[in-house]
């Protein structure tokens, strides 16, 4: 009896064993998740990309004319974002934009405008990490980037409850900075 024990205790180890190696051989063969920083600090910014010497508005072109989904043509853009370095100028016409364009009602109503699109989720993260945390215009410009993300990417539309909770968070941050 007791050597069948220890006979069953060995290949329920061994069963285990090779689980474990299973597991450890899928996890080593997955893509490596990409993690975007986000500045909390504002910081000295210049107008060109200083890798390829691109303007933001080309990049944008570009990227809304590759033949990408939605969600890759975010990606790109989001990552371009994170690095732009920004002259305080074009912060604020940013800023400017991005309000006109909430105000107006325009900024999801053509989520099929890729250029349109992307240049807002653009200059939104843009204007988001520029400034620090608690600042209305940080908080505007994250719930526009919200916003413009997920409804570029269909997650979700300009009627949904997220949408329209965003959208009181930025006419409360508006409010708070007297626009």
């Amino acid at each position: 009896m007791k050597k069948a024990f220890k006979i069953i205790v060995g290949l329920f180890g061994g069963l285990f064993l090779l689980v474990v190696i299973a597991l450890v051989v899928d996890i080593s063969n997955d893509e490596p998740k990409e993690v975007v920083k986000e500045s909390t600090q504002p910081v000295e910014k210049n107008e060109m990309n200083s890798e390829n010497k691109q303007t933001w508005e080309e990049k944008v072109n570009e990227v809304a004319a590759k033949n990408a989904t939605e969600t890759e043509k975010f990606d790109e853009i989001s990552l371009f974002a994170n690095d732009y370095e920004a002259t305080e100028d074009e912060i604020k016409d940013f800023e400017q934009f991005i309000i006109q364009e909430y105000k107006a009602g325009k900024y999801i109503m053509d989520i099929s405008n890729h250029e349109y699109m992307l240049g807002n989720i653009f200059k939104s993260q843009v204007v988001e990490g520029y400034y620090p945390e608690g600042e209305p215009m940080k908080n505007f410009a994250f719930d526009f980037f919200q916003n413009s993300k997920y409804n570029y990417r269909k997650v979700e539309n300009m009627t949904s409850g997220s949408t329209l909770a965003n959208e009181r968070q930025m006419d409360k941050a508006l409010e708070e900075m007297g626009k």
